[in-house]
């Protein structure tokens, strides 16, 4: 994407690799992902993943004892998780004064 004359990464671009957590393309692929665009990529992936385990729900009287455990220890771990995401945004955003310029509140 970039020759050798430019070698200087862009401007809020984060360059990722197969081997960075945070990779969002194919494996074996080379991407220029800015970190918010992975964050909202990763979200939507989790957003479609709710709704569909929610096509569940009408069977669950169906689940065997372990699967209904099995169930409540992941949404709760999902739960854990989504709420340490909302703590740290809310915290970026409080620290940015974005509440108050864009009428959010905290």
């Amino acid at each position: 994407m970039f020759d050798d004359e430019s070698p200087e990464e862009p401007v809020d671009v984060t360059r990722m690799s197969a081997g960075d957590p945070l990779f969002g393309a194919e494996a074996g692929e080379s991407s220029w992902r800015s970190p918010g665009g992975v964050l909202a990529s990763h979200i939507g992936d989790g957003t479609r993943s709710v709704v569909l385990a929610t096509t569940v729900a009408p069977v669950a009287p169906r689940l065997s004892d372990d699967e209904v455990k099995s169930g409540l220890t992941g949404i709760d771990g999902m739960r854990a998780r989504t709420e340490t995401l909302t703590l740290h945004v809310v915290t970026e955003a409080l620290e940015r004064g974005l509440p108050s310029k864009t009428g959010l509140t905290a």
